[in-house]
């Protein structure tokens, strides 16, 4: 026990020892996973509720994604970056990392998917803005290759497209 509120997404840590979760209290939360106690202080987003996590291939960075529209990036010991990449237009339900680490997808509850460089968080100019037909993206994931992504969807729908061009 730790969060106020439900825990929608949460992630393993390389170490195999740690899991990161994130709730609708704004929260995230370091667990060890063999004591089942909590690890440090609780990690506070700046605003609203927390809906998706995803940790980077390399194991480094844990991305966030909630109510506000908005994607974070935190350090696997709490440390949030100052950068915070914005444009969607509602909730971000889905975050997945391309294989190689290079990319993070988005996908919102309005309905659409942007895929970002990691290092800045600039929307690939290929790709721009991917607007689905599924009346909200609820889960993401990357093929194994990084050339296709596939998006689940409101409308009880799976989408599947090129990652490298939309």
């Amino acid at each position: 026990k730790g969060h106020e509120d439900n825990i929608w997404s949460f992630v393993f840590l390389h170490d195999n020892v740690h899991i990161v979760s994130g709730s609708q209290d704004g929260t995230m939360r370091k667990w060890d996973c063999d004591t089942g106690l909590l690890v440090g202080q609780p990690w506070e987003r700046k605003e609203g509720r927390i809906y998706a996590l995803a940790l980077s291939p390399d194991g480094k960075t844990i991305s966030c994604g909630g109510d506000n529209g908005c994607v974070e990036m935190w350090n696997t010991d709490g440390g949030m970056s100052e950068d915070i990449w914005t444009g969607h237009s509602s909730w971000v339900w889905a975050l997945s990392w391309s294989p190689s680490g290079g990319h993070l997808a988005s996908g919102s509850s309005d309905g659409t998917i942007l895929i970002r460089k990691a290092g800045n968080g600039n929307v690939e100019p290929e790709v721009g803005l991917i607007k689905t037909q599924q009346g909200g993206v609820k889960s993401l994931a990357y093929s194994h290759s990084g050339d296709r992504i596939a998006s689940g969807g409101f409308n009880d729908t799976i989408c599947i497209c090129s990652s490298n061009t939309g």
